[in-house]
Formats: structure tokens, C-alpha cells, sequence
């Protein structure tokens, strides 16, 4: 797999993970060489991308693992041919960059509570979020843009 990347939209802080077919990562076997465990919440995230049994295998075996597999398993979300991996990374951050960024925020607020928050709260939070996106400028253009059957320009207000 071709260096797991992690493209951020500057207005969102989104994350799409992307890999190259062909190329495979073993990030997970520096901990078990360096003889220590891992960092970065790397086991907290894992455990939540790929299950508790998955991640053991992972990070007990440190096995090298193809960018196909990765996708398999959740681990990336998209696989792009390595001769074009750059562009189709690019014009998937810029898709996001470019999308409604206010929205963005309350939804990954909401994705990051639905791991810990029972499912009444994520109601109300998704009826908030509905509420409060609603009132801006973003959404007046999402309706107009709509009804005048073009693209909304988001500016992220």
C-alpha cells in the first residue's frame, strides 16, 4: 500500500484514509520490533476500524497487508490505481473541502457521540444540528441552489 494518506479539508477536518493497489504497510510491526506497545490511541482506533478480534491479529502478528485488504477489512476507504493516486486523492479532499462545512461539523460531531451516546441522544443532537444548519447561509444556498437545479457553493457560514 502506498503511504497511507490522510487528506484533511482545511474547513472541516475531515478524514478519508486512501491507498494504492500493489503496495502494502506494516506500520503496526514498529511497536512489536521496538519491543514496545502501541501509541496514539492507535489501540482505541483500531479496535473501533476493524473489531477487537482484527486488530489482536494486527498488532500481534504485524503482518504486512496489501491495500485491497485494507479496504477489505475497513481499514482504508478507497483504493486508487497508484499512477493516479495523487489526482484521486486531491479531487476526493477537494469534494469534501468544498462541501457544506457547517453540516460537516455537526455530523462528525455526531459520528464521534454515536460510539458512547445512546441512540435518543444522537435524535436530539441530529434534531439540533438540523435546527441550527438550518439557519445559515449555507443551507439558504443548498435551497436555492436546489431549485434553480445547479451546485450549491458552499462558503462555510
Amino acid at each position: 500500500m502506498r503511504r497511507a494518506s490522510a487528506p484533511r479539508s482545511p474547513r472541516s477536518g475531515s478524514r478519508a484514509i486512501t491507498a494504492a493497489p500493489g503496495r502494502s504497510h506494516g506500520w503496526l510491526d514498529r511497536p512489536k520490533r521496538a519491543n514496545c506497545i502501541s501509541c496514539y490511541g492507535g489501540t482505541w482506533s483500531l479496535t473501533r476500524l476493524v473489531g477487537s478480534a482484527k486488530a489482536r491479529e494486527l498488532y500481534f502478528l504485524a503482518d504486512m497487508i496489501g491495500a485491497e485488504e485494507a479496504l477489505k477489512i475497513g481499514l482504508a476507504n478507497r483504493v486508487f490505481p497508484a499512477a493516479s493516486f495523487r489526482d484521486e486523492v486531491h479531487a476526493l479532499a477537494s469534494r469534501i473541502a468544498n462541501g457544506p462545512t457547517v453540516a460537516y461539523s455537526y455530523m462528525k460531531a455526531n459520528l464521534n457521540a454515536a460510539v458512547t451516546h445512546e441512540f435518543k441522544e444522537l435524535l436530539d443532537r441530529e434534531a439540533w444540528g438540523q435546527t441550527m444548519t438550518g439557519r445559515t447561509e449555507d443551507h439558504r444556498e443548498a435551497v436555492k441552489a436546489f431549485l434553480e437545479k445547479r451546485p450549491p457553493v458552499f462558503k462555510g457560514q
